[in-house]
């Protein structure tokens, strides 16, 4: 069942790190060796971290992160550190995949079902440019901003740009507290990644979590939306125990084979029955079609379709549903 939060949504906002991609390995790696070698330059001894500790604050911004992992006397000093953390991270992008499986199919797949997408994140341009252009990301956003373009810019603030610039109504998906509130400032739903890096308590204002991002398939459906629109519709015509006749004409009769299973699922769901009958499956084979047998009586297509033809003529079939009839 769509959730009322989720319905009509045309924009998806994506968080980067522990969204799309899944950098811990990476963010282990980088951060140990430029801490060795930032500690080394300095003649001092590099502090030590749980791997816990090391990516707790993956997700803040730049300067914050960075700054977290600085002793006090070489805080201000954050911006040579990412330089060398950005080193190390570059090469190791440039020689693996790192976005979480089924990342790239389900933005290809949002984007064929027409939603806009945008992608934010915490972290600097440089950094940014890098993913993208290293895990073939770029192609599919419409939209990516990142607050190492502006300083003093927060996510909330790009989030409200993407909305100035953007019709309809927008979502975020996003894994930690910092898009939960960045979303919640621009009165915006969000689905919760707890394939990623946050918590399910920080996430916990989220309408929902998914546990795989192909999950959002499920969730960002327009197909699916008319069908739960439409079953709504179908259940309020229905009056006693007199059964509702629905016939469905698409284009390609495998688009109306999906619809009316997504159809008579969503029927379900609001505890209605529905079955289903395949026009097609009347119709009658090639090779029988010159037998000389009565081909109605067995296959009674034609009368079915004609019969079809002469209510809707008649205006004895409501043809009057809106796809968006709330």
């Amino acid at each position: 069942m769509i959730l009322p939060a989720l319905k009509n949504i045309t924009t998806l906002i994506f968080d980067m790190d522990g969204t799309l991609i899944r950098s811990e390995r990476m963010a282990k790696s980088a951060l140990r060796n430029a801490l060795t070698n930032y500690f080394q330059d300095k003649s001092d001894a590099a502090p030590e971290y749980t791997d816990e500790e090391l990516m707790s604050g993956v997700g803040a911004p730049s300067n914050e992160f960075y700054t977290s992992l600085l002793p006090a006397m070489y805080k201000s000093d954050w911006g040579n550190f990412r330089d060398l953390v950005f080193a190390e991270e570059s090469t190791y992008l440039q020689n693996h995949r790192v976005t979480y499986p089924g990342a790239i199919s389900t933005l290809k797949e949002l984007k064929k079902r027409g939603f806009t997408l945008a992608l934010v994140s915490n972290c600097s341009r440089e950094y940014f440019d890098l993913v993208m252009d290293t895990q073939n990301l770029r192609k599919y956003f419409d939209f990516a901003m990142c607050i190492g373009d502006e300083e003093g810019v927060s996510k909330a603030e790009l989030f409200a740009r993407i909305i100035q610039q953007t019709k309809g109504k927008s979502a975020v998906i996003g894994d930690r507290y910092y898009d939960v509130e960045a979303a919640s400032a621009n009165k915006l739903p969000t689905v919760g990644a707890l394939y990623g890096y946050g918590t399910r308590e920080e996430l916990s204002e989220t309408v929902t979590w998914v546990e795989d991002i192909r999950h959002l398939l499920r969730y960002f459906d327009p197909f699916y939306e008319i069908c739960e629109t439409l079953a709504r519709y179908l259940i309020s015509k229905r009056t006693g125990e007199h059964p509702l006749l629905v016939a469905i004409d698409t284009l390609h009769s495998s688009s109306a084979k999906q619809f009316v299973e997504n159809l008579c699922g969503s029927i379900a769901e609001f505890g209605s029955f529905s079955t289903r009958l395949d026009l097609d499956q009347l119709k009658p084979p090639n090779q029988v079609k010159a037998s000389g047998i009565d081909l109605d009586s067995l296959y009674p297509w034609q009368s079915v379709k004609k019969r079809l033809e002469e209510l809707r003529t008649t205006g004895s079939i409501d043809v009057s549903f809106p796809p968006n009839n709330k």
